[in-house]
């Protein structure tokens, strides 16, 4: 069976046009269906992400020494807070991350 390289996409809104090009490139590219749990973001998505990708991991469909993170603005805020509790991806790309939530918020309801 042949292991691909994983990126993961955290936010579920990836332009069709971004994941075809990273699966041309030989790229695995797996978007979570995360549940969000009300004032606790970051662990929903963690709860969600983390036994997706050891399972895509169990099954031999992935690397487990080449596993990516990728996203932006939310997606972005989620890898920013995956990446400080586990070691598991050797890379990580967080595009306008929202490092602080009350301004976010703020920011949200001005919208």
């Amino acid at each position: 069976m042949t292991t691909f390289t994983l990126t993961l996409h955290p936010h579920r809104f990836v332009r069709p046009s971004t994941g075809a090009t990273y699966v041309s490139d030989g790229y695995l590219v797996f978007v979570p269906d995360i549940v969000y749990k009300i004032g606790f973001p970051g662990e929903s998505a963690y709860n969600a992400i983390l036994p997706g990708v050891t399972s895509l991991i169990a099954k031999g469909f992935v690397d487990e020494k080449n596993v990516a993170i990728q996203g932006h603005s939310w997606g972005g805020y989620q890898t920013a807070w995956i990446v400080t509790r586990t070691n598991l991806f050797k890379a990580a790309e967080a595009g306008r991350a929202g490092g602080n939530m009350i301004s976010c918020l703020w920011r949200i309801r001005l919208l």
